[in-house]
């Protein structure tokens, strides 16, 4: 890991590459002008979630990091003290919000209320799109449901392990607001074919030289927010330099 002191004829280093498109940077640059504010450095989540829960010093393991948002679940994949892997999977906790919204015949924010409320109470208040009221048994409909977050564990674990060449890693660490959904941590051990303690989420308060005055993030969809901030406070990842050609403003990455 440390080539002072050692003597060697020739060294060698192998890089793993990954593109971003550039219409996915404009875009971001287009928000980021609609409210006045300006880029000063881009990185990945599974990047800044891994620099953030999952220190150099455990890296050693094999582990597979996934951040479950809501649209993609997002994976880094850790060994021999460095990360040798990334990976996407274009499922997250969308699919199973929208699964509840096909059940009950409810809107977006309706299902995704529900989906949020099964790990808490056994009997869930809701109105169905013609407004009609409604109370619903969790633990049976979490039966109907079952199937779709099976499907959903199934995926992330799948990708995983393609990108582990089909060994079982050491552990599964999950981070991000769709990990909270209900049943997909165990779901994820059965996939992985781990036992469920070798799977499980990784918080806010694990993560080195952060102090929470609010006590609000607390929950593992902190985690990747608090990574991208730290690695903008530390002035790592990808910086830009705008130009101006023929009074059009370009931005250039800055290689130094």
């Amino acid at each position: 890991s440390d080539l002072i002191g050692h003597r060697a004829k020739s060294i060698a280093c192998e890089l793993i590459v990954t593109f971003l498109p550039r219409v996915v940077l404009d875009s971001m640059f287009a928000v980021l002008k609609k409210a006045d504010l300006e880029a000063t450095n881009v990185t990945l989540e599974p990047i800044s979630a891994l620099n953030a829960i999952i220190p150099p010093e455990i890296r050693n393991l094999n582990i597979v990091l996934v951040d479950i948002g809501a649209g993609t679940s997002d994976l880094a994949l850790t060994k021999e003290g460095f990360v040798f892997a990334y990976g996407m999977v274009p499922e997250a906790g969308d699919e199973i919000t929208e699964r509840i919204s096909e059940l009950l015949l409810v809107d977006f924010s309706t299902a995704e209320r529900v989906k949020r409320l099964l790990n808490e109470t056994a009997d869930i208040a809701y109105e169905d799109i013609w407004g009609r009221k409604h109370t619903l048994d969790a633990k049976s409909f979490i039966e109907k449901l079952s199937p779709s977050i099976k499907k959903l564990a199934e995926t992330i674990a799948k990708t995983a392990l393609d990108l582990n060449g089909g060994i079982i890693p050491q552990a599964v660490v999950a981070v991000g607001g769709g990990s909270l959904t209900y049943d997909l941590v165990n779901q994820l051990a059965s996939h992985f074919g781990l036992p469920l303690d070798k799977v499980g989420m990784r918080l806010p308060s694990t993560i080195k030289g952060i102090k929470d005055a609010t006590k609000k993030l607390s929950g593992p969809e902190a985690v990747t927010p608090l990574g991208i901030a730290l690695m903008a406070a530390s002035a790592t990842g990808l910086h830009f330099i705008e130009i101006e050609v023929n009074q059009k403003k370009f931005r250039l990455l800055d290689f130094q």
